[in-house]
């Protein structure tokens, strides 16, 4: 039976592209996790996305398992791995953070490993030599260890999120009387819930945008990218007729395009600055130009 152009789009050029997108998606806080390794500290990086990137990823794979849906897994699989590496670097940084915090307001003790000091640079130099410091002159850098948790908060979410989806699975599988349509919905609900706090990102952003009137906290790129992506399984959840795929992906549409205008309508403040400067620097040539042809005249005058 040979099949349509439709059918060759909507049920294998849409979820193959769709993948590739969520692939590239869940592999874009790469980087940022790599410069928080190299500098042992997460700085301003916030990790809580990475938990329920994990649940998310770990629930459609377990969805695709009972659908027998290989696009859904194939697209999930990579981003669970992915997330999995992330969650961990947020476990080893976080507690070397919340030492550093209860350092009784000393200066951070690590170094970054691209800034390490070769020491051997300081030998025979007068920093090399001890200088002796009185006590009243030593700074107090003994931490409040019983402040620092044994157990990170990252850490209390990441278990948390494994033992909620572990819980879903037992739910969806073991009872005797459960069908695969109700494995289905069940491991379908979890993970739209679990979107939940995905599309709170977007939510947040927007809040942001329209209390500030400033698009900076918009990265073009990354909108682009989700905003295609959910079109792309929202065409493959509508021929498939399933809605726990095309309902969350549609919403995703919807707050991609509402992005793009509010990145229309609001400019960014670096934007905004630059023009400004350009501007600014147009008017001075212009004064510049009209003050060197007054002198002109006035030589030609004199002569």
């Amino acid at each position: 039976m040979s099949m349509s152009a439709s059918d060759i789009v909507l049920g294998y050029i849409c979820p193959s592209l769709g993948a590739v997108i969520a692939i590239c998606t869940c592999a874009a806080p790469i980087k940022a996790a790599s410069d928080s390794l190299k500098k042992r500290s997460l700085g301003d990086v916030n990790p809580t996305p990475w938990v329920f990137m994990t649940g998310n990823s770990f629930g459609w794979i377990c969805y695709s398992f009972v659908t027998k849906d290989y696009f859904v897994l194939v697209s999930n699989a990579p981003g669970f791995v992915i997330s999995l590496w992330l969650n961990s670097i947020a476990i080893k940084l976080e507690p070397m953070n919340e030492f550093e915090h209860h350092r009784d307001g000393s200066k951070p003790n690590y170094v970054p490993l691209e800034r390490e000091i070769d020491q051997s640079i300081l030998h025979d130099s007068p920093l090399s030599h001890p200088v002796e410091v009185t006590s009243e002159e030593k700074p107090n850098i003994t931490p409040n260890l019983d402040k620092v948790s044994m157990i990170g908060f990252h850490e209390k979410k990441f278990i948390s999120i494994v033992a909620v989806w572990f819980a879903i699975m037992w739910y969806a599988a073991f009872p005797a009387h459960r069908t695969l349509d109700d494995m289905k919905a069940i491991i379908g609900i979890g993970v739209n819930c679990n979107l939940i706090f995905f599309f709170g990102s977007p939510l947040s952003t927007m809040f942001s945008v329209i209390r500030s009137k400033d698009s900076s906290s918009i990265d073009f790129r990354t909108m682009i990218m989700n905003t295609f992506c959910s079109a792309f399984w929202t065409l493959y959840g509508s021929y498939k007729s399933d809605i726990l795929i095309a309902l969350p992906n549609g919403i995703g549409i919807l707050f991609g395009l509402c992005q793009a205008l509010l990145y229309c309508i609001f400019p960014r403040a670096a934007d905004a600055a630059e023009a400004l400067i350009s501007e600014s620097m147009t008017d001075a040539s212009s004064i510049d130009s009209y003050l060197g042809e007054d002198v002109e005249r006035s030589d030609k005058k004199g002569e």
